[in-house]
């Protein structure tokens, strides 16, 4: 039987209408996301306890590993969790660029 992130991984790639990549990390395309998908660089991950640093990992990840055509997202869920309660994160900097406004400097540089 497989491991329960490889099936969330394929559970994920269903919703989205994707396929899951498996152990072949390599694409002449650039993406190498847990997800093969057109417009999205998906990166699941399947934790016991997931807490800021383990989401914003799964999303620098993420980035990492998109081809410059897609967005890059994370899918975290804490096992034993509903799949639909699964969050799905991108850094805000990420999301300004591909969806808003870009910040003032003052406020991209604001730490708190």
């Amino acid at each position: 039987m497989d491991k329960a992130w490889k099936q969330f991984e394929r559970r994920i790639a269903k919703f989205l209408d994707g396929r899951r990549r498996g152990p072949d990390t390599s694409d002449e395309a650039g993406g190498k996301t847990d997800i093969i998908h057109p417009a999205w660089g998906v990166e699941c991950k399947l934790l016991a306890r997931s807490g800021h640093s383990h989401i914003l990992e799964a999303v620098r990840q993420a980035e990492r590993n998109s081809a410059p055509e897609q967005t890059p997202i994370a899918i975290v869920k804490r096992k034993r969790d509903l799949d639909m309660d699964s969050i799905v994160a991108m850094r805000l900097g990420t999301w300004l660029q591909w969806y808003g406004p870009s910040p003032s400097p003052a406020a991209a540089e604001h730490p708190a």
